[in-house]
């Protein structure tokens, strides 16, 4: 049966940004602090977010890694997210891999670059726990 409802609708979308690379069982755990976090999924709510609102929702997150290929019509969303959490006085890391484009971490067998970024990774998490 089609889902016609705007908020459930709305609600998939979000959940489906936030799975990007994740298992699915991983983001249904955490549904309910999402709805909670995000206002129930109401996108009348979420628009009216400000900056304030935007800062305690990045502030409240666990420290992040963050990777961003270089030739990637995304990358300049996650350096504009990194500066945003570092404005915050966060410990989050940003890595821009150069030379590489949207994907490259799924290319470990053949892309240096992409085992470098994955040993990085580890370092990293290490690090952070």
């Amino acid at each position: 049966m089609p889902l016609r409802d705007d908020r459930a609708l709305f609600e998939l979308l979000i959940l489906e940004g936030a799975q990007a690379g994740l298992s699915w069982s991983t983001i249904l755990k955490k549904r309910e602090r999402y709805r909670e976090v995000f206002d129930g999924f109401q996108p009348h709510l979420i628009a009216r977010y400000d900056d304030t609102k935007v800062a305690a929702l990045l502030a409240d997150l666990p420290p992040l890694y963050l990777n961003a290929a270089e030739i990637d019509p995304l990358c300049s969303d996650s350096q504009r997210l990194a500066a945003r959490l570092h404005a915050l006085g966060r410990g989050d890391v940003f890595d821009l891999v150069p030379g590489v484009t949207h994907g490259f971490m799924q290319m470990s067998l053949w892309l240096p670059q992409s085992v470098a970024a994955f040993r990085r990774a580890g370092d990293i998490f290490r690090e952070m726990t």
